[in-house]
């Protein structure tokens, strides 16, 4: 086996487009119909398609899954998600690690790869 593509679903693929696009750095590969959009972000292939009901977990810690995305300026990419939209949810141990949602719930940590991490 190996890895194909991540599945992400969202309420309006098109909203969600412009947020993954514009905010975090994904690069569009594909919109089929306004339904099913193509991403790609440092050679790993998402979709975004339409939602389907799930418990996405109250917090970081308790979802069922996440997407974590490496940065090398904690602070200029949070400022720039919130300019998108996006509020800080809390950290994952460390103030370099933060946790934030999509427009559906869906979870993310934001950390730098470089920087050591105590947990």
């Amino acid at each position: 086996m190996r890895f194909g593509h991540t599945e992400i679903f969202v309420s309006d693929p098109i909203r969600s487009m412009h947020l993954y696009v514009s905010v975090l750095g994904f690069e569009l590969v594909e919109n089929q119909g306004n339904q099913y959009i193509w991403l790609v972000n440092n050679g790993s292939l998402f979709l975004l398609r339409p939602h389907r009901d799930a418990d996405t977990g109250a917090t970081y810690q308790q979802t069922p899954s996440a997407i974590v995305l490496y940065s090398s300026d904690i602070e200029a990419d949070r400022a720039r998600l919130e300019a998108g939209g996006i509020f800080i949810q809390g950290y994952d141990g460390t103030p370099e690690c933060l946790t934030f949602m999509d427009f559906d719930g869906n979870w993310f940590q934001l950390a730098n790869p470089g920087i050591p991490h105590s947990e």
